[in-house]
């Protein structure tokens, strides 16, 4: 299950729904977070580990961290960058595990 937009508003705070630029921003960064984390774990992450919380917590901070820094004179804090390390390398190593005990 990939993250939702309301996932999202909720993950970061966001108590307004009917904001037409918060809205178009979120889907954008929470697009582009999709997109990172199957770039950075594997796009088939969703299909072997279906339902792992970690699958959509590592989309949510990746939403937050773009969506907390769209200019270009923001920086991650370090231990946000840290966490989102932390859960890519989880599920890029569950990833592994898992395609090599399917080629068995």
């Amino acid at each position: 299950m990939a993250a939702t937009i309301e996932m999202a508003r909720q993950y970061l705070g966001i108590d307004v729904d009917d904001d037409e630029m918060i809205n178009a921003n979120l889907s954008r960064a929470l697009a582009a977070a999709h997109a990172l984390m199957l770039g950075a774990v594997g796009d088939d992450i969703e299909t072997l580990l279906p339902g792992d919380p970690r699958i959509d917590e590592l989309q949510l901070a990746l939403t937050a961290d773009l969506y907390g820094n769209r200019s270009t004179s923001a920086k991650a804090g370090t231990a946000e960058a840290r966490y989102i390390h932390s859960l890519e390398q989880q599920l890029r190593l569950d990833h592994s595990r898992l395609k090599r005990e399917a080629e068995e």
